[in-house]
């Protein structure tokens, strides 16, 4: 470990941050996640904390940050569809 902060909260807190960190490698190698998760998905509920919105992907394509990178990451562009419907749009002529 060559992290001092980590070191810092890690003797600070008795190694419950190891303890934790390392049920979380647990939770994720169970799961077959190749990347470590950042968030509790447990904690999204659809319709309660998380909308569902109908769309279709416009474009998907590998792309790199920079040139000289090795590894390309996913763009995806999503178009969702309207959930609600739209006031009319006021014309050029129209008085309020």
């Amino acid at each position: 470990m060559s992290n001092p902060a980590a070191l810092k909260a890690a003797i600070d807190s008795g190694g419950k941050t190891l303890f934790d960190g390392y049920q979380n490698f647990l939770r994720d190698a169970a799961e077959r996640r190749p990347i470590p998760s950042q968030v509790d998905f447990g904690s999204f509920k659809v319709g309660e904390n998380l909308a569902v919105t109908p769309g279709d992907v416009v474009m998907r394509r590998a792309t790199s940050l920079y040139a000289s990178a090795r590894c390309s990451h996913p763009l995806v562009i999503v178009g969702f569809a309207a959930a609600t419907s739209s006031p009319p749009t006021p014309s050029a002529t129209s008085e309020p």
